[in-house]
């Protein structure tokens, strides 16, 4: 009976100091942090790479817009159009692939220089599924507030995508 009793103060004591070191670490390391340039990533790695548009509510704020460079907006959460033009995209090209070439993060700004590569399997653009493989250059601009996309800008090689899918 005496060696049970032991156990159980040596589990007892274990415990107790094992709890106490989990707080030590826990209150020197503070709560992990995500920085805006990691959600960028996971944007590209979780939402576009492996299609799980389930994840947009995590990343994008519910007020998001995307800015055109002719200055009208487009693409936002509220109405579901950012949802519909991925799931357009993806359908289009459904091996849609995001590299990212490089990134920089500045305060509530993340940059992405992204080489992108698909096939295209449905109607694009007025051009005709042509079951060819593209690879072009855009660029991505998001602004963050409190750990979500709240806008964004891009730029994509437009040209290049339609040459390569009009090529013979």
């Amino acid at each position: 009976m005496a060696v049970i009793f032991q156990s159980k103060k040596w589990l007892i004591m274990f415990s107790m100091l094992f709890c106490s070191v989990m707080q030590v670490m826990a209150q020197s390391t503070g709560p992990a942090q995500v920085s805006n340039k990691d959600i960028a990533t996971q944007y590209v790695n979780d939402i576009v790479n492996n299609q799980k548009l389930y994840l947009l509510k995590y990343v994008y704020d519910t007020g998001y817009v995307f800015h055109n460079l002719d200055g009208k907006d487009s693409y936002s959460m509220r109405d579901s159009s950012l949802l519909s033009s991925l799931y357009n995209t993806f359908t289009t090209f459904p091996d849609l692939h995001y590299t990212i070439i490089n990134s920089v993060a500045e305060g509530e700004l993340v940059a992405l220089n992204l080489s992108v590569t698909g096939t295209q399997r449905a109607d694009y653009m007025g051009i005709k599924a042509t079951q060819k493989t593209v690879n072009y250059k855009e660029m991505l601009m998001f602004r963050f507030l409190n750990n979500k996309i709240v806008e964004g800008w891009g730029l994509s090689n437009i040209a290049d995508l339609k040459a390569q899918l009009s090529k013979p």
